[in-house]
């Protein structure tokens, strides 16, 4: 059974006021007594009761992280990356996967507001047309939150992202500098603020370049690699593109495998490049091109962003557009 602090005034033989005075290291105590309440407390295993301190001191020193894919290696390397930054803050991180559903974004965020969290850093969940009141209730607790990576569309929240359209209208210019006049985005949900980003860079590559483009280029798919392998299936055999821009690297790896089945090569027929950059992205057999998002940049501007809130800043809603880096690898011609 866990002590508590009346266990440690019993022990000391003084009052539970004063072995908070001296726990909390608060003047006011003899020497002699705060040794022996120190001593009782080492000889309990005594620890403080952080939720319970916390109620008195109205700070908990921790945060929540929300991301949305365990199955997705970046998400792994955003929250690997927050823990770093936090760490460096001596703060605590509460971390909660969504699975990409809102329903259990709004039940980890109840259990975050429980545990304490002074702000929530979230990954919005793909299925994002759902009720968001949870948001709203944050917003009426003074529980500051940053969204990062993406957003959801028409919340006024701070958010922290990669500055997508930018970053795909280099992807989608370097590769119309290649040569590459029909250019297939396997894309997912249109509707979603980070796939809408995309798209806007792709189309304005285009029109900048003087070239037309079919809409019908743009396919909405789930981001995965059996997803990516039926969606070649299904398209890319009998479209025949110059080149392939997938959303994520997951995608990209089941395009690959369909083609190498066909006998299509990579890139002498077909270029394929795709976002984010997987450890094992740069192992493949064929090397892929890609768009990297700057994780650790993110983390340490979401946090910059939550710690300005939690001191009060009330300014206008912060919304920062980190660049990406175009990395060229053997997938391109």
């Amino acid at each position: 059974m866990r002590c508590t602090i009346k266990d440690v005034a019993k022990l000391a033989n003084t009052s539970t006021a004063t072995v908070s005075l001296v726990l909390n290291n608060k003047p006011g105590v003899k020497e002699k007594t705060r040794q022996r309440v120190l001593d009782a407390a080492e000889k309990l295993s005594y620890r403080p009761n952080q939720i319970a301190r916390s109620l008195i001191n109205q700070k908990t020193n921790t945060i929540g992280l929300i991301i949305s894919d365990i199955h997705n290696p970046f998400y792994g390397d955003l929250a690997y990356n927050m823990q770093k930054e936090v760490d460096k803050i001596d703060c605590n991180l509460i971390l909660g996967i969504s699975n990409n559903k809102v329903k259990n974004e709004k039940k980890i965020v109840d259990s975050m507001i429980k545990r304490g969290a002074e702000g929530i850093i979230i990954v919005p969940a793909r299925d994002g047309e759902g009720d968001l009141k949870h948001l709203y209730d944050l917003q009426d607790l003074n529980i500051p939150f940053v969204f990062i990576t993406s957003a959801y569309q028409g919340i006024r929240a701070d958010t922290v992202m990669t500055d997508l359209e930018q970053a795909t209208y280099e992807l989608t210019s370097y590769l119309i500098s290649r040569g590459e006049k029909k250019i297939i985005f396997a894309a997912e949900d249109k509707k979603l603020l980070h796939v809408e980003k995309r798209i806007d860079g792709y189309r304005r590559a285009f029109k900048e370049h003087g070239l037309k483009m079919d809409e019908d280029w743009i396919s909405e798919i789930d981001p995965d690699i059996e997803n990516g392998m039926i969606f070649t299936r299904d398209k890319i055999l009998n479209d025949c593109p110059d080149a392939i821009i997938a959303i994520n690297a997951f995608t990209a790896m089941g395009i690959m495998k369909i083609l190498k089945d066909h006998n299509i090569s990579i890139p002498d027929d077909i270029s394929v490049t795709c976002f984010d950059d997987l450890k094992y992205a740069v192992v493949l057999y064929t090397p892929l091109t890609l768009v990297t998002q700057p994780l650790n940049g993110m983390c340490q501007a979401a946090l910059e962003v939550l710690n300005k809130r939690l001191n009060g800043d009330r300014d206008e809603t912060i919304v920062k557009l980190l660049p990406g880096e175009l990395i060229i690898r053997e997938s391109t011609k």
